[in-house]
């Protein structure tokens, strides 16, 4: 996220506890600003879901469209 956008995904909320409330808070969304790459967005969005269980594995993202656009 901070290699695409410049900044990491809670960088606008300065205190340090609002921080911490707001990773675990399932009703703060994350910022996706547009990038011309829809499939880096897409592997983002997948790997920073608050469960866990959804986060894709290190097979499924080498699999998928933004590592290997062909498979």
């Amino acid at each position: 996220y901070q290699m695409v956008y410049g900044r990491p995904p809670f960088h606008g909320i300065a205190n340090q506890l609002a921080r911490l409330v707001a990773i675990t808070d399932s009703n703060h969304a994350i910022s996706f600003p547009p990038h011309p790459n829809a499939a880096l967005v897409q592997a983002m969005q997948a790997c920073l879901q608050r469960n866990a269980a959804l986060r894709p594995t290190i097979p499924e993202l080498l699999a998928g469209p933004f590592i290997c656009p062909r498979c």
